[in-house]
């Protein structure tokens, strides 16, 4: 009996991601440069790709071809994603939720921060909901960025929640 398929299993190389998604080789390596996109790194430094990230690829081209935001647009929408909506803070590792340096600020998206900060590896990033869902173009995700959109700075804050399920 063959195994389930998982979708988060890094499988292909940054060639055969570039042909599944229509991007190229240098523009995938720009989408890692600008934090965008964590690939897999095996003990060599080749990167592999899962289907989760073509997906993620797919949407980041969503955003710059058909949406009109630049990179700097992009991670800058997923900054202001309200990280505790999809995960609850744990004030154990990422300390005081006051103190957050990715809940204080809006230019980069916590698990740029989380990384540079040294309070979680790639591999952690990679398996995050919040990474994983950011750049999911679901329509919930499309939900809560339109809310984002529409909403009062004082509605931003830790502790509001809306309709998006955790």
């Amino acid at each position: 009996m063959p195994e389930a398929f998982d979708s988060q299993e890094p499988v292909l190389t940054i060639g055969l991601a570039a042909e599944r998604t229509g991007v190229s080789v240098p523009t995938i390596r720009l989408y890692e440069m600008e934090g965008l996109l964590i690939p897999f790194r095996t003990p060599s430094g080749r990167r592999l790709y899962s289907y989760e990230d073509l997906r993620r690829i797919q949407c980041i081209r969503h955003l710059i071809h058909d949406e009109g935001l630049n990179l700097a647009g992009v991670r800058r929408l997923v900054a202001l994603l309200p990280c505790w909506r999809l995960k609850p803070h744990n004030d154990e590792t990422d300390g005081p939720m006051a103190e957050c340096t990715a809940i204080q600020q809006e230019k980069e998206p916590c698990w740029i921060i989380r990384r540079r900060e040294g309070k979680r590896t790639d591999e952690e990033c990679r398996r995050c909901e919040v990474y994983r869902n950011a750049l999911s173009c679901t329509q919930e995700m499309k939900t809560l960025y339109r809310e984002l959109a529409t909403c009062k700075p004082q509605d931003l804050q830790p502790g509001q929640q809306s309709g998006t399920s955790e």
